[in-house]
């Protein structure tokens, strides 16, 4: 046992160092939904086991036992707002979850550069990102399997774009007390 647990140390301290930094067309879907999460660091794919799984690694809605509703909303500084509504229910041997996830930023100053100098216009713009997620997850004797499949949108000004997406994850757990996941997020999107 003491040979297994050293070998995960490892491994995932070799993935904390191969991560780096990077900049995300759609920032919002890296925020966090989940006080809980979020007071792990977002270190939750191992230990997803509620509805913020449909965010942090969808196999761990295979837990759900009944039907649940979650709602997040902040507001942040600078007049940016988030909110994320989640549905999940046990469908057989896994469960089926539905979630929406919005942010944005209101009454941005309009500018224009003129030789190099910006001068305001006096207008405003909003920027709005919103991603609607279906996530199945099926549950196995030690492990569970899931995935999301997104629908991805964002609006600035007068410009749009929109997409697809698709996050796929496990969990595993080989102990009472020991619980790994893994997730791939943003799969083609």
């Amino acid at each position: 046992m003491k040979k297994i647990i050293t070998v995960l140390g490892i491994a995932f301290l070799g993935v904390a160092l191969v991560h780096a930094g990077s900049v995300d067309a759609m920032p919002f879907l890296r925020m966090g939904v989940s006080a809980r999460a979020m007071g792990m660091g977002s270190a939750f794919a191992g230990v997803s086991d509620d509805l913020a799984a449909a965010y942090y690694n969808p196999a761990g809605i295979a837990s759900l036992e009944g039907s649940k509703v979650s709602l997040m909303t902040a507001m942040l500084s600078n007049s940016r707002s988030m909110q994320w509504l989640s549905y999940g229910m046990p469908l057989g041997n896994g469960a089926l979850a539905f979630s929406a996830l919005s942010a944005g930023v209101s009454d941005i100053p309009g500018a224009t550069l003129s030789a190099g100098i910006p001068s305001l216009t006096g207008d405003s713009f909003d920027s709005s990102d919103m991603s609607l997620a279906a996530t199945y997850a099926k549950k196995y004797d030690k492990a569970s399997a899931g995935m999301n499949l997104k629908y991805l949108s964002s609006s600035i000004d007068n410009n749009s774009a929109a997409g697809f997406g698709f996050d796929a994850g496990m969990n595993f757990k080989p102990a009472e007390k020991l619980s790994v996941g893994v997730v791939l997020q943003d799969i083609a999107s």
